[in-house]
C-alpha cells in the first residue's frame, strides 16, 4: 500500500513542482489553471492497481490534491499577481465548469477554499459575484462562496438572503447563520436550528452550539429533544445531569433502559439516580464484561463490603486457572480497586499477602505486585 500511495505522490509532486515554477514566473493564472487540470487528470484516472492496494483510488486521489490545494492557497499568500490573473483564471475555470462539470454538484465545492482565497478584497470579490451571476453558477454548488462573497463586500442584507437560502447545504453557514440570529434574534435562531434539527442536518458538528443558545424556558421541547439526543449520541454523564431534570419519570426510566447495553453509561446513570441496588444486581451479572472495573466504581461507596467479595471472588479463581503477565496485571488493577475501598484496608492487605505467597510461588506475580506498588 505504501509503495503504490509514493508512486502515485512521486507524480502528484512532479506537477505541484512545474506549477511551482509557473508561480514563481508570475505566471498564477497558468499555475491555477495547471492545478484545475490536474484534478480533472485525477478524477479521470484509471490506475493499474491489479492489487487494489490504494483502496478506492480516486478518494486517495481527491485527499491528495486537496493537500495541494492547501499549499498553493498558502503559496498565494506569499506571491504578488494582480487582479488581471484572477479575472482570467475564473474566466476559464467556470467556462470549464459549465462545458465539462454542470451536472457534478460536487465539483465546485472542492475548489471553494481556492475561490474564497482569490476573493478576499472587495475588488475581487464583487468581480466574482458579477461572474457567478453572468454564468448561472447554481449558488448550492458553492454555498460558502455564495455567502462569504457578500462578507467582503459588506452587503449584510444579500448576504443574509443568500445564506437564508443556503444554510441547509454547507455546515458553514449554517453555523454563521445561526451564530448571527444568537445574537441578534432569537426567534430566527430557533426557527433555523429547528429547520436543520428536523432535516437531520450537521446535528454533530452544531448540536453543541445549538443546546448551548437555546432558552428553555421558550422552546422547553426543543430544548429536550436537542439534550436526548446529544446525551444518546455521545453517552456523557454530565449531559444525562441535565436530562434527567426535563425527562417525567416514565420518560427517563424508558430512557435509561433503551441504553442498557452500554453498561457502563447504564451504571452511571442508575448511580446518579442512588439506584445501587440495581448496579450490584446488574454487576453480578455481568461478572465476566470488559467494563467490570469501570462499573464496580458505581457502588464501592455504597456497597463496600459487596464490592470487595466481588473482587475476592474474581482474583482467586482467576489465580486458580490461568497463567501469565497478562492476568497478572488484571488481578493487580482488582487489587487497586480493592484498596480503594474504606474500611477494607485490613482484608485487602491480607488478599495480598496470600497472593504474594501463592503456592506454587509465582515470581511473575510478585513482580507485578511490585511495580504496581502494591508489595
Amino acid at each position: 500500500m505504501h509503495m503504490a500511495e509514493d508512486r502515485v505522490r512521486d507524480v502528484l509532486e512532479n506537477h505541484e513542482t512545474d506549477l511551482d515554477v509557473d508561480f514563481s514566473k508570475g505566471k498564477t493564472d497558468l499555475a491555477l489553471l495547471g492545478f484545475v487540470a490536474g484534478y480533472d487528470a485525477c478524477l479521470k484516472a484509471e490506475l493499474l492497481d491489479e492489487y487494489d492496494s490504494l483502496g478506492d483510488a480516486v478518494f486517495f486521489l481527491k485527499e491528495e490534491m486537496s493537500d495541494m490545494q492547501k499549499r498553493i492557497i498558502q503559496k498565494l499568500h506569499s506571491v504578488v499577481f494582480p487582479n488581471r490573473q484572477v479575472y482570467d483564471f475564473l474566466e476559464v475555470f467556470f467556462n470549464h465548469f459549465k462545458n465539462h462539470h454542470h451536472t457534478d454538484e460536487e465539483y465546485l465545492r472542492f475548489f471553494e477554499p481556492l475561490l474564497l482565497a482569490l476573493s478576499t478584497e472587495k475588488e475581487l470579490a464583487e468581480h466574482t459575484i458579477r461572474l457567478l451571476e453572468e454564468k448561472k453558477i447554481p449558488r448550492h454548488y458553492i454555498p460558502r462562496v455564495a455567502t462569504e462573497l457578500y462578507k467582503v463586500t459588506e452587503n449584510r442584507e444579500k448576504w443574509m438572503e443568500e445564506a437564508e437560502h443556503l444554510f441547509e447545504e454547507d455546515v458553514e453557514v449554517a453555523r454563521d447563520l445561526l451564530t448571527e440570529y444568537s445574537q441578534t434574534n432569537y426567534s430566527d435562531f430557533i426557527r433555523t436550528a429547528k429547520k436543520l434539527w428536523q432535516a437531520d442536518r450537521f446535528k454533530k458538528e452544531l448540536v453543541s452550539f445549538i443546546l448551548e443558545h437555546i432558552d428553555q424556558k421558550q422552546s422547553p421541547e426543543f430544548y429536550k429533544d436537542v439534550l436526548l439526543w446529544l446525551t444518546s449520541t455521545n453517552k456523557s454523564v454530565s449531559n444525562y445531569k441535565l436530562l434527567r431534570n426535563v425527562l417525567t419519570r416514565d420518560e427517563k426510566e424508558e430512557f435509561i433502559q433503551a441504553h442498557k447495553g452500554n453498561l457502563v453509561f447504564f451504571t452511571r446513570m442508575l448511580e446518579q439516580e442512588q439506584r445501587y441496588e440495581e448496579i450490584l444486581q446488574f454487576i453480578k451479572k455481568n461478572l465476566d464484561s470488559w467494563h467490570f472495573n469501570k462499573m464496580l466504581t458505581s457502588i464501592i461507596k455504597p456497597y463496600p463490603e459487596e464490592s470487595f467479595k466481588i473482587l475476592e471472588q474474581k482474583i482467586l479463581p482467576t489465580l486458580e486457572t490461568e497463567r501469565g503477565r497478562g492476568v497478572y496485571k488484571i488481578i493487580v488493577e482488582w487489587l487497586q480497586l480493592a484498596r480503594q475501598i474504606k474500611g477494607m484496608e485490613a482484608r485487602t492487605n491480607q488478599l495480598i499477602q496470600r497472593l504474594y505467597n501463592w503456592k506454587p510461588a509465582l515470581p511473575a506475580l510478585k513482580d507485578e505486585l511490585r511495580q504496581a506498588g502494591i508489595r
